[in-house]
């Protein structure tokens, strides 16, 4: 018997997880059933796209044919319902597992003291793609060495 108050527990004993919805950014849910080697059956909406791909679970769209199918699919293939799963739990401990969000932490913290900052210096992060706009009004890439373009000296 499964207690209902452990939802690893439930999750762990599923055969596949469907999570078919019209907005989500992050589902927990889904992350959690991945790591506990559950293929996922979701809807392409949101975050999901990025979490769960063709080689741990299935998108669909929101039609219940589609959905059907899916369920159909994972449901008669034990081999490819098992190898889904597998896969499902590396890539969900390694990108959402506490132990790998505090190992990526790390190396942002190793950069950035690899890199130390004057004294009297302030440093800003710049926007993905957009340079800050220099004294003359025109935008320019930081030449810092090493600094893969990501802070510039503030003005």
């Amino acid at each position: 018997m499964i207690s209902s108050e452990c939802p690893g527990e439930l999750l762990r004993a599923a055969d596949l997880q469907l999570h078919t919805t019209r907005t989500d950014t992050m589902p927990g849910v889904v992350v959690r059933g991945m790591a506990g080697g559950v293929p996922a059956v979701v809807s392409r909406v949101g975050g999901l796209p990025e979490i769960v791909t063709r080689e741990v679970g299935r998108q669909v769209p929101l039609t219940a044919a589609a959905i059907a199918a899916a369920i159909v699919e994972l449901a008669r293939d034990d081999a490819l319902r098992i190898r889904l799963g597998r896969a499902a739990r590396t890539p969900s401990l390694e990108r959402f597992e506490a132990g790998g969000w505090v190992a990526r932490l790390r190396e942002v913290y190793e950069s950035a003291l690899a890199h130390p900052v004057g004294t009297g210096t302030r440093w800003r992060v710049l926007r993905a793609g957009r340079p800050p706009r220099g004294p003359t009004g025109r935008r320019h890439v930081p030449q810092r060495p090493g600094a893969a373009h990501r802070y510039t000296p503030a003005p």
